[in-house]
């Protein structure tokens, strides 16, 4: 993931003469880098959590995770601004873009070095132990094949289980600022985004104790039900009036609770769906193929649905939460007859 992001800040780019079409091709392949490597981590941190935490902070532990992704994006799109500012936009255009790329490397070194030193939690060696004395330790594509067969409509469920967080994640806070904010000024829109990141912030441990008192599922069916009433009034009065007024209250905090709530815990969900041996293969699974689909193409869908019609962004995106809460209530029914068991919370 580090050298997929430094490198990016190392492209050739038409401003220094380079090949625009080289640069291109080498960006596409880090990004897909940065997807791959966040996409196989996150099951496993949400596995050790699950695993490593007291009983009872479950929850508020997990959601550490989205509190983490939150300080980041916000210091991202807080240094964007702040160059934008300083620089310009001819500059900005020419090589201040690249600024961010480069002093990752920083924090992400930082952060390979915490890695390396996380000590294996009691469950997992205990586990460990015991397949090597019945000698069947079961590998990776055991676990894939295990989960296709057996748990098809669990993986449904969890992907379906995404869709509102995936769409608030990706729709409302970043392709409104350039769709339907384009009148404003760029550093409004990136300090707007920044909002609502940090009400995120504040919004995701107060999901984390709600989960810890009443679930996961419920958590998700709160979050899911408050992005389908949000999502088409808010982004109404956006269109009406696309005042910068508006937009932090519409995106900065609407959408920010939005996103704080819909994705505090989601992850924990997905992986509740499966037992504790695949908490790590099924969360990954369920969850990146409805965040990769689902919000790497949020704002592509959104934009050709505005394009069709202005308003219909927002009904797409209240319309994901219903099938969030379609998927929440399927796996609560499912669970009362017995069909599938949340694990944990």
């Amino acid at each position: 993931m580090m050298v997929a992001t430094v490198a990016q800040g190392c492209l050739p780019g038409k401003h220094l003469g380079g090949d625009f079409c080289l640069g291109l091709v080498v960006l596409i392949m880090c990004r897909v880098l940065q997807g791959l490597s966040a996409g196989g981590e996150i099951g496993a941190v949400v596995a050790y959590l699950m695993e490593a935490s007291p009983v009872g902070s479950v929850g508020m532990a997990v959601s550490m995770i989205g509190v983490g992704g939150q300080i980041s994006g916000v210091l991202a799109s807080a240094m964007v601004a702040l160059l934008h500012q300083g620089l310009g936009s001819e500059l900005m255009l020419v090589w201040g873009w690249r600024v961010p790329f480069l002093i990752s490397a920083l924090p992400s070194a930082l952060a390979i070095w915490g890695r390396m030193r996380i000590p294996e939690t009691d469950v997992f060696l205990s586990e460990v132990r015991e397949k090597m004395e019945k000698q069947n330790q079961q590998d990776a594509h055991e676990g894939l094949r295990e989960l296709l067969t057996h748990y098809p409509v669990v993986l449904l469920i969890g992907i379906g289980g995404v869709c509102a967080t995936a769409t608030m994640w990706y729709a409302p806070p970043f392709w409104t600022l350039t769709a339907v904010l384009w009148q404003l000024d760029p550093s409004d829109t990136l300090w707007v985004g920044t909002s609502c990141q940090l009400v995120a912030i504040a919004v995701t441990p107060v999901a984390g104790w709600f989960t810890d008192r009443y679930g996961a599922a419920m958590t998700a069916f709160v979050g899911a039900i408050y992005a389908t009433l949000v999502a088409f009034p808010g982004y109404l009065w956006l269109v009406l009036d696309p005042s910068l007024g508006t937009a932090y209250l519409a995106v900065g905090f609407f959408f920010g609770i939005a996103q704080g709530f819909t994705g505090a815990n989601i992850n924990l969900f997905c992986a509740n769906l499966f037992p504790p041996r695949l908490w790590c293969q099924g969360m990954a699974l369920s969850y990146n193929i409805g965040v990769s689909f689902l919000g790497g193409f949020a704002a592509s869908i959104s934009q050709a649905l505005f394009q069709v019609e202005p308003l219909s962004p927002g009904i797409y995106w209240s319309f994901m939460g219903m099938v969030t809460l379609l998927a929440l209530l399927l796996a609560l029914f499912l669970r009362n007859r017995g069909l599938v068991k949340l694990s944990q919370t």
